[in-house]
């Protein structure tokens, strides 16, 4: 329905409070009626990053989108307009892809227009130090607020709503899902979404918001504390303009929901490397530390960290409450590794009871295998059975979770149990992406005959391809279970939930 004098349906916002009478300032941001992509470049066929983006996820299907270009014509499909001022019906969204030098009169124009919000992905502002240029932003910026207008940026890929098939990069996933995350760096974000969107991780929403010269990371934290949609928060932050106010925001959003950061420029190096990306001030570790200590919101120290506490708080992960760690896996190299990677975390690997260890040695009757913790899950041939009988590791997975000094359970194969001939140990001839699946649901079906949470290690690449691991990790995480590429990945993502639900005392349950 792009180009059409008629108003869009599904216009009414829904998100922060679920179509309430009051809903949050901010959420009309994540639902506009009909978008402008202000700067179309009529020289790409698709329209550009943006254009192309939104049709992709379908956003023109049920709103108004519009290419504008002072040459018109057709782009990426759809009729474009010379000017914001010549869109047939009204817009809630601008997105900005125009020179800095031109932002002024979009501006002026968004403010005829009656735009709600305005997205300047346009760059060559206060982020290139440049007094001058700093300046131009917060004239332009300053006009936008002053008329009720929104400034999302500059410098920035802006918002990623998939309810609304909203999108900045590519072809992302439409799923929306329960996870905010808040980024003042556009790679980071994007990065996110498909590293995250391909094991089956889904976001409520997902904003990158650059130079922050209006709305910054305090507002967008104040607002996911309201959002019914989300119920986890993660942001990546390079500086914080307001102090007392992002320590109130981040304060109510810690309290409301678990609130995981990533804090840049913490380093001299990194401080000037953020000033350069998106003009911010950083801090200090320490200060920025204690803040999200007493605000009940977890630091986390890099972007894998991040990602990985993120899959643990939305798989059975979440639900660790001890420290001691069951251990499964085969190799006694990689057993010994292991012990020290999970006691390096702050963990603990404790000895099996004796009755644990009888049953499993039952299971285990080959000489040299370990049963103690770690348990050596390299069930070979005594009787005419290829390594890693299935059967035999459901029955040590279920004996090494039931026993009371296991709050989680580890487990890693060098070879996969159901890729090989039970019989004959041959190398199985189906289509590697159809076992992998087959595995993904092996293992989630032992999550759910436990108690504890299974985490699986993915220790080495059984195929060339890293389709099939990753369809393995996107099947186990379907079933609840986090699927990670290190032992030690895993144990500090069970370590940092501990020490963080500690902290929560007094604060709402991490689920």
């Amino acid at each position: 329905m792009s180009g059409s004098d008629d108003e869009p349906e599904g216009g009414t916002a829904r998100g922060a409070r679920g179509g309430a009478e009051h809903p949050h300032p901010l959420d009309a941001i994540f639902h506009p009626r009909a978008i402008a992509v202000v700067g179309t470049p009529s020289g790409d066929p698709h329209g550009g990053n943006f254009l192309r983006s939104l049709r992709a996820t379908g956003y023109d299907r049920e709103h108004a989108l519009y290419p504008v270009n002072p040459r018109g014509g057709v782009i990426g499909g759809l009729r474009a307009f010379p000017s914001l001022l010549d869109c047939p019906g009204p817009v809630d969204h601008v997105i900005s892809q125009v020179p800095a030098a031109a932002v002024s009169g979009l501006v002026e124009q968004c403010v005829e227009k009656g735009v709600r919000t305005l997205h300047l992905f346009t760059a060559g502002f206060s982020e290139t130090g440049d007094p001058e240029r700093a300046r131009a932003e917060r004239s332009a910026v300053g006009r936008a607020v002053a008329a009720g207008i929104r400034v999302i940026g500059p410098n920035c890929m802006g918002i990623y709503v998939p309810g609304e098939r909203i999108s900045f990069t590519g072809e992302p996933p439409t799923e929306p899902g329960s996870v905010f995350l808040l980024s003042q760096s556009g790679v980071n974000a994007a990065d996110s979404i498909f590293r995250l969107g391909a094991v089956g991780l889904r976001f409520s929403k997902v904003v990158s918001y650059g130079n922050g010269a209006d709305l910054t990371a305090h507002d967008f934290l104040d607002y996911a504390a309201d959002d019914r949609e989300t119920e986890i928060v993660a942001a990546y932050i390079e500086g914080v303009s307001d102090g007392p106010a992002f320590a109130r925001a981040l304060r109510r959003c810690a309290r409301a929901k678990p609130t995981v950061i990533l804090k840049g420029g913490l380093t001299t190096a990194g401080a000037r490397a953020a000033n350069s990306h998106t003009g911010s001030l950083a801090g200090s570790r320490e200060i920025f530390e204690a803040l999200c200590r007493q605000a009940g919101a977890l630091r986390v120290e890099n972007m894998a960290e991040l990602r990985d506490v993120l899959v643990a708080l939305t798989t059975s992960t979440r639900r660790v409450r001890g420290p001691g760690v069951g251990v499964l896996s085969s190799g006694g190299g990689f057993a010994v590794l292991s012990s020290d990677a999970i006691a390096g975390a702050g963990l603990e690997v404790p000895e099996l009871p004796e009755e644990t260890r009888r049953a499993l040695a039952r299971l285990v009757p080959v000489a040299g295998t370990s049963v103690r913790n770690p348990v050596d899950a390299s069930f070979d041939g005594s009787q005419g059975r290829s390594e890693g009988d299935p059967d035999r590791l459901r029955l040590a997975v279920s004996e090494v979770a039931g026993s009371p000094v296991t709050d989680a359970l580890f487990l890693s194969t060098s070879r996969v149990p159901w890729l090989t001939d039970s019989a004959s140990g041959a190398e199985d001839e189906r289509d590697p992406y159809e076992a992998a699946r087959e595995l993904g649901e092996q293992v989630a079906a032992l999550q759910h005959g436990i108690e504890v949470p299974l985490l699986y290690i993915q220790r080495e690449r059984i195929w060339g391809d890293i389709g099939p691991d990753l369809e393995l990790a996107r099947t186990a995480y379907a079933g609840g279970v986090a699927v990670y590429e290190s032992i030690e990945r895993a144990a500090r993502s069970v370590a940092l939930l501990l020490a963080w639900r500690e902290r929560r005392d007094g604060l709402p349950e991490i689920l």
